[in-house]
């Protein structure tokens, strides 16, 4: 009975691969055409004792600016490229409305290198290079491809150039990243946050509030003595 078994699941398998070829994913590497998004995303992690998290948070992309909003600890994370395309960071703690500001010349003194298509897309090219196509269904009123490769599985939009879902191993966790809605709220208006320049952090390590984000901040080691 096992045998007949393995033998349908064999030739239904080499049937469907008769029909159909595995493709690599293919993202638009013009980041200017990608189109502009209001998602909200939810990422559950599961540890090694089944213990499940649960993360919501928001994401907004257009030509020039991404934006994430972490809905656990109400922070945010703000991208903006200029027409001569230098990035600039900003690091949001909207529960104190105050924002860390990060020049172009910041981020490369603490090795900073972003991506743009990566950080717009949600997927680095060097992790998402081995990934076929799996197969294809409809998600959020679009076409949406799943593609695999053995540590990593997207269902790709291909409207959007987003992906519904991620899931993914590492370090013995499963993390699993979905879209709960493709519209949301527009982001949070900033424009009464203070600011505060990354190259100033040094001299405001007494300030209680810099004592509190300092492990939140990239590159906070360059300021810590």
């Amino acid at each position: 009975m096992l045998n007949k078994f393995l033998l349908i699941s064999c030739t239904a398998l080499l049937t469907a691969c008769a029909h159909s070829q595995s493709t690599p994913l293919k993202i638009n590497p013009i980041v200017e055409a990608l189109p502009d998004v209001a998602i909200e995303f939810e990422t559950t992690v599961i540890d090694t004792n089944q213990i499940e998290q649960h993360h919501r948070w928001k994401f907004w992309r257009n030509k020039n600016r991404i934006e994430i909003h972490n809905l656990t600890d109400n922070s945010g994370d703000v991208w903006t490229k200029s027409a001569s395309g230098k990035i600039e960071y900003e690091r949001v703690f909207h529960n104190q409305k105050q924002i860390i500001d990060y020049r172009d010349s910041d981020l490369e003194m603490i090795g900073e290198n972003p991506n743009w298509l990566a950080m717009a897309t949600l997927l680095n090219p060097s992790i998402t290079a081995t990934l076929l196509s799996d197969n294809q269904e409809d998600a959020f009123g679009q076409t949406a491809i799943n593609y695999k490769n053995t540590d990593l599985e997207i269902t790709w939009l291909t409207q959007s150039q987003i992906p519904a879902r991620i899931q993914r191993f590492e370090k013995g966790h499963l993390l699993t990243t979905k879209i709960l809605s493709l519209k949301t709220n527009a982001p949070l208006e900033m424009t009464d946050y203070g600011h505060i320049s990354f190259a100033d952090i040094g001299d405001k390590e007494s300030d209680s509030f810099i004592k509190s984000i300092l492990p939140k901040l990239k590159g906070a080691h360059e300021h810590e003595h």
